[in-house]
This record gives structure tokens, C-alpha cells and sequence, in this order.
């Protein structure tokens, strides 16, 4: 099974590709890297970078033959200092 990550952000998104190979037992174990990289998306309207993150995104699924999505959540805090 092949599983995209994405750490989303409308400037930077993080995509990486893993697969897990049938029957690997250990957590960990049966994984190997398929593909990486940081999709920055380029200044404009929010529609056209929203448009540009999903062209891209589907264009790496369709090329890494991805089954399954994870998505990062998104994490707001205060600045403890």
C-alpha cells in the first residue's frame, strides 16, 4: 500500500510518499521512500494557490500510484515566552 503525507500550508506544503510492503510485521518495518518534496505555492488570488496545490498534489498521486492520505493537522499556539 502506498500512503501520501501532507503537511499543509498555502505557501509551503510538505508531500511525502511511503509504501508498506504486505505481511512486514514490526512497526517501521516493510517501509520504503518513494517521494518527497515541498510544493511553494506562488504568489496570487487564494483561489490560484489553492488551485496550483491541488493540480500538483493530484499530479504526484497520480505518478506515485498513492492509495491512501495522511494530513498533518494543523497546530495554533501561543509563543510561551
Amino acid at each position: 500500500m502506498r500512503i501520501i503525507g501532507v503537511d499543509p500550508g498555502l505557501g509551503n506544503t510538505g508531500v511525502g510518499v511511503i509504501e508498506k510492503r504486505p505481511g512486514a510485521v514490526n512497526p517501521g518495518a516493510g517501509l520504503n521512500y518513494i517521494y518527497s518534496e515541498v510544493l511553494r505555492s506562488p504568489r496570487g488570488t487564494l483561489s490560484q494557490r489553492l488551485l496550483y496545490l491541488h493540480e500538483h498534489l493530484m499530479a504526484i498521486v497520480k505518478e506515485t500510484g498513492a492509495e491512501v492520505m495522511a494530513v498533518e493537522d494543523q497546530f495554533f499556539g501561543k509563543n510561551v515566552q
